[in-house]
């Protein structure tokens, strides 16, 4: 009985054997899939260090009151448009008006106490009345004692005349001494009377605000009717920005620092208009890193006769390092992105062959392949979700 029993068991899997070989040899082989594929293409290209960068304005000046008083005039608002020189707004006169005038008088009546002379410029000290009178009493002294030497030395008048001349020479020396101390105080004066008279025109003139630079308001701080107060507080009236040239401010990564050279020449995209290209030029060199990011500002200086470009824009900035550099491209629809991995497939010997890229640049609707494709590979661009490696294919 058990060997029967074996015989039957070992029957019943040979059995089972044979109708699995039987099943497996006659399933059907995968089907094959109809796809399109399109040669990996050759182009030659400019090589590029990326990075992002903002806009600036190229200067940005707060325009504030100098003078105090309430703001008269405003001619001006966001956005408006300014010219060096231009008066924008004006601080009420009327008080810088007067003191130039009470300096004016105080000037002309000091001017007064030095008689004819004050009415030129620079006085003459000789030529004030009180000197002159003086001066020709000391010359009148002295010739009456070198008269009177030549008489006391021939023995016509006695010793003691000579003692009274000589005395007499000696005061009228004094008071010329002091005329000329008195019109020096009083030519002093006028001096200052004239530096009065300059800073009360100066504070007339600085009631009219005028914009030191050529640009557009950006901001509006203060309004008609507002008071400025010449000793403290917030005297800021408008902020003027330039924006032509406009400034492009970047950080280069380490790797590129020996590549950015002064002068050279950068481009620069924008959001705001996509697909088009701007000019730059590098102006400033920052000389040391940031320490933290590892990254190099470089300030470069862009064209912006129109206005097209706005500071705050955003930026993604382009330093060619070299041209003519052949590069591999496909479409971009061919990429397959799974959990961070790029890959394609190629058509070869009739199957699917899976490849792992890297992905350079866009252009267009195609991308640039840095690593994993040689060109005039033909790229599977079709039924991309029903591939993996190895399927077989049929180009059509």
């Amino acid at each position: 009985m058990l060997v029967l029993l074996l015989v039957s068991l070992l029957s019943g899997c040979s059995h089972k054997k044979e109708t699995v070989s039987a099943a497996a040899d006659n399933a059907a082989p995968p089907p094959v899939l109809e796809v399109r594929t399109t040669p990996a293409v050759e182009r030659l290209i400019r090589k590029s260090i990326e990075t992002v960068g903002s806009l600036v304005p190229d200067e940005q000046v707060v325009v504030a009151g100098q003078v105090g008083g309430e703001i008269a005039e405003l001619t001006v608002d966001v956005g408006s448009p300014v010219k060096a020189g231009q008066v924008i707004a004006r601080i009420s006169p009327r008080e810088y008006e007067l003191k130039l005038q009470q300096a004016e008088a105080a000037l002309a009546q000091a001017r007064a106490m030095l008689g004819e002379a004050g009415r030129r410029d620079p006085i003459d000290i000789e030529a004030v009345p009180t000197v002159r009178q003086a001066k020709a009493a000391l010359d009148d002294a002295r010739a009456q004692m070198e008269r009177t030497q030549r008489l006391v030395e021939s023995g016509d008048v006695p010793r003691q005349r000579w003692d009274t001349v000589e005395a007499n020479y000696r005061a009228a020396e004094a008071r010329y001494q002091a005329a000329r101390d008195e019109a020096v105080m009083r030519i002093g004066m006028v001096e200052q009377r004239q530096a009065e008279v300059r800073l009360a025109r100066k504070k007339l003139e600085d009631s009219a605000v005028r914009a030191p630079i050529s640009g557009f308001v950006s901001v509006r701080h203060k309004s008609r009717g507002d008071f400025i107060n010449e000793q403290g507080g917030n005297r800021d009236i408008v902020t003027i920005v330039r924006l032509d040239p406009i400034r492009l401010q970047a950080n280069v990564a380490e790797v590129g620092v020996s590549y950015v050279k002064p002068n050279m020449p950068v481009r620069f995209t924008t959001d705001a208009y996509p697909g088009r290209d701007f000019p730059a030029r590098v102006a400033r060199i920052s000389p040391v890193l940031n320490q933290q990011a590892r990254l190099l500002m470089v300030e470069a200086v862009a064209p912006n006769p129109q206005g097209l470009l706005k500071p705050g824009m955003f930026a993604r900035v382009y330093v060619d390092i070299a041209s003519d550099v052949p590069a591999v491209f496909i479409p971009s629809l061919a990429v397959v992105s799974v959990a961070g991995v790029e890959k394609v497939f190629v058509a070869v010997d009739g199957k699917a062959v899976e490849r792992k890229v890297r992905l350079g640049k866009r252009d267009g609707e195609s991308v640039e392949i840095t690593e994993g494709l040689k060109p005039g590979e033909q790229v599977i661009t079709t039924a991309l979700d029903r591939l993996t490696d190895g399927t077989p294919v049929r180009v059509s």
